[in-house]
């Protein structure tokens, strides 16, 4: 964009701002004013409002996806739960969400004897699937973090399955995902490197390092457990066992048809006709292996896993929705669509009264941070890590205008459209590079909010009912005047950071969530006053998102730990507790339909829940 069109002036177009970001004023000696709570009036006019997520029904979910939604047991499900759109099959990762890192934590898939069942690893959990029905049997939950050269092992009659998690090793009923014995005796500072049952199945040998296992230096040992009492039976000091990483590996399948490459480094599997030495599977990965059989294909792709018949060469169980972590969800103004986005950059747009998926839009190469619908719901807007925005006919499916915002950062952190639809709202993933203001009918420049402490990726923007106001947070939450880029709120750098705002329906009060103390807060919008503060601010665990209910009169709250909590605005009482099962993941956005009634939640498994509350 040339100089000359950021400073120019068109009709009605606001001068170019240029501010400082404020922050939070600190907490104490405050008062609660008087809220503005939805009407009895007001309330069931919405409970007599139909919306199309009314016909939704809990009995029409899928059973794999309720299996899978349920840890490998249906009835963990909140029975809030009325849709879920996509299945999370064969998904297994830590959602990147504050401090995780983007990609699993590790990568591994292990063949029963059999081939029957498989098991999947990533962060401190183990899920076991069956490879026919793509079902998930059992999750094994661990302490600490498995370590990516460390596959579990099956004992040889296939009842029961060894995982190792660094210093730990674990022994597991497969039957009935009973923890058998929890061998202790690899030292804190060790690591466990290698697993092996013994022919009868009676015995567990532990190979482990107190370096790191490529370094192959001092300090090895051999520990030999009994599988029946956990007894530790013989430790003894080994040599050093050197095993160089190897970035590429190729191997042929034992019937001599397939030949499959994996290349860590470039995260590439290739699988060729060994007879015809014709290419036929390309996909991104570090890691595939064959069944025993030889007829089925695993391919650990980014935290997912892809099967492959060998046989009839074909792609079995694919499941439904987004093939990596939800980052966003969105209900359109009207309630009859919800779009939903991911790390991979893909867009999904749902028909909310069926379920059913209705088009899926590759809209970035890279993680999609934010997505917001313009007021009359026609036009979608999409932020990325590419450093750009793009906007989208929601009908078509079309893209309609691409733009790429300059600054030192290269991501979009947040987006919101101001409640005329003129004017859309872009902030960078730094805190110094602020925000920018665009005309919707331009796309021209129309003002700029730099400064430090602004919203990040992760964050959000939010403008007030009227548009005369914006507030941002991710750093300090913040809070300007629009016509005038007056800073509002003071910065307080104290206070803690909130990693979502979103306004009340009147405008007088403003919600974050703060993950960092556990809770989500209420502040006075024009003064930037603390009112309440939701949840425990002890807890370990932190606010994901906040949203507002449309009548103003409750907000709803996500926790790290996939807990969503419903609470009072006028006394802060908690009305409600969801409690959706960890391998869902972690919860980084919620959306309010129209009325209030339903609420959707974007989950790190690839799948969004529509909640009946």
């Amino acid at each position: 964009m040339r100089d000359s069109d950021r400073k120019g002036e068109r009709g009605g177009c606001r001068p170019l701002l240029r501010l400082a970001l404020p922050g939070l004023l600190l907490l104490g000696g405050t008062t609660l004013p008087r809220l503005s709570i939805a009407t009895a009036k007001d309330t069931r006019r919405a409970a007599a409002t139909p919306e199309p997520a009314d016909a939704l029904r809990r009995e029409q979910i899928p059973d794999r996806a309720m299996t899978i939604a349920g840890g490998g047991d249906a009835r963990r499900v909140p029975s809030e739960v009325v849709a879920i759109l996509g299945d999370g099959a064969w998904k297994h990762w830590i959602c990147p969400h504050f401090g995780h890192s983007e990609n699993p934590t590790g990568e591994a898939v292990t063949f029963s004897a059999d081939g029957r069942v498989l098991v999947t690893q990533a962060g401190d959990t183990a899920k076991l699937w069956s490879v026919a029905g793509g079902r998930l049997l059992r999750t094994f939950a661990c302490h600490g973090f498995w370590r990516e050269d460390s596959p579990a092992r099956f004992s040889p009659d296939g009842r029961m399955l060894a995982t190792m998690y660094w210093n730990d090793v674990f022994l597991w009923d497969l039957s009935t995902g009973k923890k058998l014995h929890h061998f202790e005796g690899v030292g804190y500072e060790e690591k466990a490197f290698s697993l092996r049952f013994s022919p009868e199945g009676k015995r567990l040998t532990v190979i482990s390092s107190n370096d790191e296992i490529y370094e192959g230096f001092n300090d090895w040992s051999e520990s030999v457990w009994d599988v029946t009492t956990g007894a530790l039976l013989s430790s003894e000091s080994i040599e050093p066992i050197k095993s160089p990483k190897v970035d590429k590996r190729t191997w042929t399948t034992p019937d001599g048809s397939w030949q499959v490459s994996v290349d860590r480094k470039e995260a590439s599997i290739v699988v060729r006709d060994a007879r015809r030495r014709a290419e036929w599977l390309r996909c991104p990965g570090r890691q595939a292996l064959v069944s025993p059989d030889g007829k089925t294909l695993a391919a650990n792709v980014r935290g997912h896993v892809e099967l492959w018949d060998l046989v009839r060469r074909q792609r079995v169980h694919e499941g439904r929705g987004h093939t990596e972590c939800c980052t966003a969800c969105r209900f359109s103004p009207h309630g009859a669509l919800l779009v939903s986005s991911d790390t991979r950059g893909t867009i999904k747009i749902w028909q909310v009264d069926t379920g059913r998926q209705l088009r899926s839009i590759d809209a970035h190469p890279r993680r999609i941070n934010a997505m917001a619908f313009s007021p009359d719901g026609r036009t979608l807007a999409s932020g990325a890590s590419d450093g750009t925005f793009r906007t989208w006919d929601v009908a078509s499916g079309q893209g309609i205008k691409t733009v790429e915002v300059r600054g030192r950062s290269k991501c979009i952190g947040a987006l919101a459209f101001s409640p005329d639809g003129r004017t859309l709202a872009v902030a960078l993933d730094e805190g110094f590079e602020g925000v920018s203001l665009w005309d919707t009918d331009t796309w021209q420049l129309q003002g700029e909010i730099p400064g430090r402490h602004g919203a990040s990726a992760g964050g959000s923007l939010a403008f007030s009912p009227d548009g005369r106001r914006l507030a941002g947070g991710r750093t300090w939450a913040t809070v300007w005047d629009v016509a005038t880029g007056q800073r509002l709120w003071p910065w307080r750098p104290r206070d803690p950071l909130a990693t979502y705002v979103a306004y009340s329906p009147d405008g007088k009060t403003i919600l974050t969530a703060h993950y960092e103390f556990g809770g989500a807060r209420l502040w006075d919008a024009p003064s930037g006053r603390p009112l309440r503060t939701f949840g425990n601010t002890d807890s370990r665990t932190g606010a994901c998102s906040v949203a507002f209910h449309p009548g103003g009169h409750c907000v709803a709250a996500a926790w790290e730990d996939a807990v969503i909590r419903v609470f009072g605005v006028a006394d802060g009482k908690l009305l409600k507790t969801i409690r959706l099962t960890k391998d869902g993941g972690a919860v980084p956005a919620l959306s309010f339909s129209p009325t209030g009634r339903h609420l959707a939640t974007a989950n790190g498994n690839g799948t969004v829940y529509i909640l009946r509350l």
